[in-house]
């Protein structure tokens, strides 16, 4: 509690730097609370291969929906759209031009050791593009009666198979087996290791890399394949000791060196080489001074672009054209981070998220024959852009004298002196808030309040694990 009674007099020290002797615009209208309340009207958008549909996720009813609409837009076209009444939609990806996984968060009654009880699990389902053709996915391993809680697709082969993680009859853990997305048929591509976690194909489709935990000695492993299709340990990480910061990324193309995500040279997460053949680290491929660096985005077994958060997303690609693109985007329009989603495949339209301390998230297309954006989307499309506040990245001192970072949010149009107001700490222990549209902070600050968001301290050894997202196409 001292803590943050010293955040909110740190604040109004803060406020009285920040605005002295500033001018004041007139104080932004009470935005209804309906225009808050509710998540994102877009989330996960993403294009398909061609560039012809682009699919996202919507709130309908309170509960997330499926929405595929084709491109361009037109004033009198109607979007496909899904969302199962007893289940939520909580992600997809396109496998090809006219099909897509979809993730479901669905109940089912399942027997435990307490009986039988509603359980909450996720099931992929292939769906097609007008979403009127829906196959379930691997509902249930072979005879042995398991559920998986998810069926995570480790590498998108072609328009027809993955590779995916899956419990089969060897065990409770799961296996690798290459499935066809259209019939649901599979064969077994990998015997299952025990405690495994993930599995990391390379680019040709070989399981070369497994992590595995252990719950009662909070490790974490990882193994690679040697000749012989056996595993040997390759490293360990102590979750709760200083040694816990490395992580495997994924391959480069060529399948002899990983990226991993490591600590080894500070307190800071950095993307490096590592040389499989030598068993050495090898040269640093990005880093941040203030932030970790640990996170990547796969495509087909090789890692594509390096991605972490800085006040606003970022992206370090691998493809110069790719990088030459995606900073001609951002200089373009310098008052936001674009951030490069998909590219159709002959390169010319593009799908861009644009991110700002001072705005909604918005989605445009980006056409490289006429150099024009046109707008896609809005995520709060009823909050007007002159009533959003500031997201200011700030720091403060601890009593230590350690410097805390954090956001203030203050309201427009309004006097930053005598403000009420509130701090309001992040969850945990993996995360911290970054400088991107807050609804809750804006909705206070809408309402008259100052917002302080600390990013209070943790221990190096729970820092935010490593991260792979897995795409079938496009940029990212």
């Amino acid at each position: 509690m001292r803590a943050l009674w010293g955040a909110a007099r740190i604040a109004g020290a803060l406020l009285t730097g920040l605005y002295a002797g500033s001018a004041l615009a007139e104080a932004a209208p009470e935005i209804p609370v309906e225009y808050f309340a509710h998540q994102p009207v877009m989330a996960d958008v993403d294009m398909s291969p061609d560039g012809s549909h682009v699919a996202f996720l919507a709130p309908v009813g309170g509960r997330q929906h499926l929405v595929v609409r084709k491109l361009p837009l037109s004033q009198g076209e109607k979007p496909a759209v899904i969302g199962p009444s007893d289940a939520e939609i909580t992600g997809f990806d396109w496998i090809s031009n006219e099909r897509l996984l979809v993730r479901i968060l669905t109940t089912e009654k399942m027997n435990t050791s307490d009986g039988r009880k509603p359980l909450r699990f996720t099931r992929t389902v292939s769906m097609s593009r007008d979403l009127q053709e829906m196959k379930v996915l691997l509902q249930r391993a072979p005879d042995n009666g398991h559920f998986l809680q998810h069926t995570p697709i480790l590498q998108f082969i072609d328009d027809e198979y993955v590779l995916a993680a899956y419990p089969t009859e060897d065990g409770p853990w799961p296996g690798v087996v290459k499935l066809n997305v259209i019939t649901g048929a599979f064969t077994r591509v990998r015997r299952p290791v025990r405690n495994v976690m993930e599995y990391i194909p390379d680019p040709t489709g070989e399981i070369r890399i497994a992590e595995t935990y252990d719950d009662r000695k909070l490790e974490s492993r990882y193994l690679r394949r040697v000749a012989g299709g056996d595993f040997e340990l390759m490293m360990k990480n102590k979750v709760l000791e200083d040694d816990g910061g490395f992580g495997i990324l994924g391959f480069d193309v060529s399948g002899q060196n990983l990226f991993v995500a490591s600590r080894h040279e500070g307190d800071r997460s950095a993307v490096y080489k590592y040389d499989l053949a030598n068993d050495q680290m090898g040269e640093k491929v990005a880093s941040d001074p203030r932030f970790d660096v640990n996170s990547a985005i796969v495509q087909r077994g090789a890692v594509v672009a390096i991605a972490w958060m800085d006040d606003l997303p970022r992206r370090q690609w691998l493809d110069p054209a790719v990088q030459k693109l995606q900073d001609a985007l951002d200089k373009a329009l310098p008052d936001s981070r674009e951030i490069v989603i998909d590219t159709a495949a002959d390169g010319n339209l593009i799908l861009v998220a644009s991110f700002a301390l001072d705005a909604p998230t918005t989605y445009r297309m980006f056409d490289r024959r006429t150099k024009e954006f046109s707008l896609f989307g809005d995520t709060y499309p009823a909050i007007a852009q002159d009533s959003v506040s500031k997201r200011q990245p700030i720091t403060y001192k601890a009593t230590d004298g350690t410097d805390i970072p954090g956001y203030l949010i203050l309201p427009v149009g309004v006097e930053a002196k005598n403000l009420p107001f509130i701090v309001m700490p992040h969850g945990g222990p993996f995360s911290r808030d970054d400088g991107t549209f807050d609804v809750m902070a804006q909705f206070l600050a809408n309402r008259g309040y100052g917002v302080l968001q600390p990013n209070f301290r943790a221990p190096p050894a729970m820092a935010p694990p490593s991260t792979r997202r897995v795409k079938s196409s496009g940029a990212g």
